[in-house]
């Protein structure tokens, strides 16, 4: 399995590169009323909308990031064919990934919700944590506020 890793604050995750459509730079986005405070806004991306989650405030690192030109985002693909853009800090590298080295996430005493954890794997003594980025979309209402809100990617 290939894995791309990237870091938020100084923490690693992963997420299985499969599920990303592209990696994409900052360019503003649309302020989205009445939306949980991690969902940033929107941006359109080759024809679709993809509402843009900022895991520095979803994951408490920093309450008040600043956005630039270095700012990146991760676009990933949920299996409702829609899209979310996961704002990160950095992305490291893709890793190949035996899929026997993963380690459940059962367990894992941390201040994340654990549903948002397929599991982890242990790199040099660190762990890099390997998110299930389709439980955002589902415990933040995402895409249910943007099909509201008349805003669809058909």
């Amino acid at each position: 399995m290939q894995l791309i890793i990237f870091t938020v604050s100084s923490q690693r995750y992963a997420i299985p590169l499969g599920n990303i459509r592209e990696i994409l730079t900052y360019t503003g986005f649309t302020k989205l009323p009445d939306s949980q405070p991690w969902v940033v806004g929107l941006i359109e991306t080759r024809g679709q909308a993809m509402p843009i989650i900022d895991l520095r405030i979803r994951f408490e690192t920093n309450s008040s990031p600043s956005y630039h030109d270095k700012t990146i985002i991760i676009a990933t693909k949920l299996s409702n064919k829609k899209l979310l853009g996961l704002l990160v800090d950095t992305v490291e590298d893709i890793q190949n990934v035996d899929e026997s080295v993963i380690l459940l996430a059962e367990g894992i005493e941390s201040g994340l919700n654990s549903q948002l954890l397929q599991g982890y794997i242990q790199n040099n003594g660190n762990s890099i944590l390997i998110l299930n980025h389709e439980v955002f979309g589902v415990l933040n209402n995402t895409t249910t506020v943007i099909e509201e809100r008349g805003v669809s990617d058909e």
